[in-house]
């Protein structure tokens, strides 16, 4: 007797672009961190912070809610893509 397979299973990630004003972006490095892969950062000229991080699709909004409840909306974040593993 053989067995089907039931569940296809796939592995998407998502890429945002976040940028953190200079008031918040170090104590929020960590919540980021924490959250997702980081694929690349920066600190700016002005102190803010900006990074490319990968994360799963269901994670997106937490992070996003979270980030937005502790920069009070002072915050870029860019959906750029999603990719399947």
């Amino acid at each position: 007797m053989k067995l089907k397979p039931v569940l296809h299973i796939s592995f998407e990630k998502k890429t945002l672009s976040i940028r953190i004003p200079a008031a918040n972006a170090a104590k929020l490095y960590g919540v980021v961190a924490r959250r997702a892969k980081i694929i690349d950062e920066a600190w700016l000229s002005d102190g803010s912070w900006s990074c490319k991080a990968e994360l799963s699709p269901g994670a997106v909004n937490a992070l996003v809610d979270e980030l937005k409840s502790k920069t009070h909306g002072d915050i870029e974040i860019t959906i750029e893509q999603m990719r399947k593993r």
